[in-house]
């Protein structure tokens, strides 16, 4: 199983990624690269989000590169 991992960043590199999340109004998290979102098909999107309302939460669906 695959799991994403939150990347080691310098501190400089934090700054910029706030530096972003100031500008765009929302937040940005680094994850090490090798790892893609899935582009679930319309059935599938339609269980998934079945499945966070039902669990009360948000899914992020990935697969490895």
């Amino acid at each position: 199983m695959y799991h994403l991992k939150i990347a080691e960043i310098s501190t400089d590199s934090v700054a910029k990624i706030k530096d972003l999340e100031a500008e765009f109004g929302f937040h940005i998290m680094a994850f090490e690269p090798g790892y893609q979102f899935a582009q679930p098909n319309p059935a599938q999107l339609s269980k998934l989000q079945e499945l966070e309302k039902e669990l009360g939460v948000t899914l992020l669906a990935y697969t490895p590169e």
